[in-house]
């Protein structure tokens, strides 16, 4: 079997993150079912997803799911109160290396199972607040939970024995935080579709996120809301609502008084890549991104990306992919530009997919599985240091 050393052992991969793709279908969650599909078809791998979310299916034909967490209202102060459980049920699956994205309590509970073990850590990095620097102690006082939460983040990055960042901005943040060198450098991946046609149809710009803070959904109403006057431009808007009700019922009455935009909820993976085919524009305003796998669809799919301050690693404006905006009028000025100059569209819509293919293929999923499996086998090849549980 490929990949797994003396022919007679199947490597096998604990792959830890809080939420499984079957619960809620996120950019890391992507990234993980692509990863595991290939960890599976090209090195036979046995893995297990040990999570704090999922549905309640736990088998698949590439991998195992066991759910360490329960979803309870505990679960909004962290995923340290796991700590037993996703210790008690790494032991069971004995795995020959650990692969955890998502920094949260998980990183360091992986961290102290894997020096105990003696198998190796690999840890990435899933977003630019993984490469921040923890929060002093002061800023943490009245708020234990997260002050366990974040020392545990950050003493299993520090324990990680390899660390894998997304874009050269990651590397960057995170030598300057951390003292420490990342060991390697692998953008996301996805499949290459089919290329687009673009004729015929409205022109259509969307915005693809769960609503939360962080993403800013209301600055996307005020960008339509900018655009009233342009009855040929519609604005799609797709995510999961609001967890909470005082969120929601805000974001409900501003999307009232937008009538050219028009809210889809959340959809499968498969219907936003078919409306991201029709597209003409994603709009991005989140107040910062690891490296949005959103991003990486519509460029698959000849789609350039406004963004309200995000720019990884500069390629929106370097590579001609987007724009990057300082405001509501900027963005809504370069939709209303590019809505009337469809050859400049067109052009970089084209780029975009060209550098897509180039730098995002399932090439950088079949090197990371590689690497996830080669640490595994170096492991085995030194001189044992486990000790027992």
């Amino acid at each position: 079997m490929p990949g797994t050393g003396d022919g007679s052992h199947k490597i096998r991969v604990a792959v830890v993150i809080p939420t499984h793709w079957d619960f809620r279908m996120g950019g890391s969650q992507y990234q993980a079912k692509l990863l595991i599909e290939q960890l599976y078809q090209a090195h036979g791998a046995t893995i297990t997803y040990f999570t704090a979310r999922a549905s309640s299916k736990t088998q698949f034909e590439d991998h195992q799911v066991v759910s360490v967490g329960k979803i309870d209202a505990l679960r909004r102060f962290g995923h340290f109160w796991d700590y037993f459980r996703l210790q008690r049920a790494l032991q069971d699956f004995s795995p020959d290396v650990i692969y955890q994205r998502v920094g949260c309590a998980y990183t360091g509970i992986s961290a102290r199972y894997a020096r105990r073990s003696g198998i190796p850590l690999i840890w990435h990095l899933a977003s630019a607040s993984d490469c921040s620097k923890a929060p002093r102690i002061g800023q943490l006082l009245g708020r234990p939970h997260a002050l366990i939460e974040s020392r545990l983040a950050k003493e299993g990055v520090a324990g990680a024995d390899v660390v894998v960042a997304q874009s050269a901005d990651q590397v960057k943040t995170f030598e300057e935080n951390f003292g420490r060198k990342v060991d390697r450098l692998i953008p996301n991946f996805h499949r290459v579709p089919p290329a687009a046609d673009k004729h015929g149809g409205r022109f259509t710009v969307v915005w693809v996120a769960n609503l939360k803070p962080v993403k800013r959904p209301e600055l996307f109403l005020d960008i339509a809301s900018c655009l009233k006057e342009s009855p040929e431009i519609d604005f799609l808007m797709i995510g999961l609502r609001y967890p909470s009700p005082t969120l929601q019922g805000p974001f409900e009455k501003i999307l009232e008084q937008n009538k050219n935009v028009t809210f889809l909820g959340a959809m499968p993976q498969e219907e936003v890549n078919k409306l991201l085919e029709r597209s003409h524009l994603l709009v991005n305003t989140s107040k910062s991104e690891g490296y949005s796998n959103t991003f990486i669809q519509a460029w698959m799919r000849s789609v350039p990306v406004l963004t309200m301050g995000v720019n990884p690693d500069g390629i929106l404006s370097d590579k001609s992919l987007g724009q990057s905006h300082d405001s509501i009028a900027g963005i809504a000025n370069t939709i209303r530009e590019l809505a009337s100059n469809p050859d400049m569209l067109a052009d970089m819509g084209t780029k975009s997919r060209q550098y897509a293919i180039r730098h995002f293929s399932m090439d950088n999923a079949a090197e990371l599985a590689d690497l996830i499996v080669q640490t595994a086998i170096n492991s085995q090849d030194k001189p044992a240091t486990r000790s027992e549980n």
